[in-house]
């Protein structure tokens, strides 16, 4: 059978209380979709944002699947496209459940891969930081069923001009060199190991549009950029690493 569909079940559960239920992820060719069903909530259960997380605070990254209203008999479900290629799913450790901004408390999670290696300290520290400021964009939000939505997420669309690097988006793990909500960032190594060992490149993304799209090259502080990094300035990002970096609009 061509396309055939493949499916991943990731039970969820509360830190505290009794609240639990099942996110199934549905894949089919290049196309990733969520259900997220949840029971028992407390009576006074905030709204939540759902977060794929990846990697650890310092150097993970976060998907921001948008905000899950609970609903009178203490449910909630969810339907969602995941803005990633069904193979991407593997690099993600938890699917966490928090408390939406400004509160990020963590409230309910499910590991995604069999072992996941961090804690439920490690993992708040990773929601708290994200929402350290709000979230500007949700790649992916949705309300209840029969409720209008609050952003729909439409195909994106890659300019010509930068249409060659959607094959690093669509094959490679996210990154997070800055913390720049909004941003989708991948590591690109490069074969020369000239003028850096990587390339960080980042998009921005408004809507179904990419109107930015940024170059971040790790390297030392200095008067000025490398040799061929003409019109790259030097950034601090994460993890007391520096890049020299490159942003450019695009109409």
């Amino acid at each position: 059978m061509k396309n055939p569909l493949i499916r991943t079940y990731v039970m969820i559960r509360a830190l505290e209380g009794e609240a639990g239920g099942f996110a199934r992820f549905d894949a089919r060719g290049n196309h990733l979709t969520m259900a997220l069903q949840l029971s028992r909530l407390p009576a006074k259960c905030p709204i939540l944002r759902v977060l794929l997380l990846s990697g650890d605070e310092d150097s993970g990254a976060v998907i921001d699947l948008g905000r899950l209203t609970p609903d009178a008999m203490h449910g909630a479900n969810m339907r969602a496209d995941v803005p990633l290629p069904p193979a991407s799913l593997r690099s993600f450790h938890t699917l966490a459940l928090a408390a939406d901004w400004p509160d990020g408390t963590l409230t309910l999670y499910g590991s995604i891969a069999d072992g996941a290696p961090y804690d439920h300290r490690q993992l708040q520290g990773m929601v708290r930081h994200y929402l350290l400021v709000p979230p500007t964009h949700a790649l992916c939000e949705r309300t209840l069923p029969g409720r209008a939505p609050l952003t729909g997420l439409q195909p994106l669309c890659w300019p010509d001009e930068i249409a060659e690097l959607k094959h690093y988006f669509d094959t490679l793990a996210p990154t997070a060199p800055f913390d720049a909500p909004g941003w989708r960032f991948v590591r690109v190594p490069i074969e020369a190991q000239h003028p850096a060992p990587y390339c960080n490149v980042g998009i921005r993304i408004s809507g179904s549009r990419i109107t930015e799209v940024a170059y971040a090259l790790p390297g030392h502080e200095a008067p000025q950029p490398p040799e061929g990094l003409t019109g790259y300035q030097w950034t601090q990002g994460r993890h007391r690493q520096g890049y020299w970096l490159l942003r450019r609009a695009l109409v």
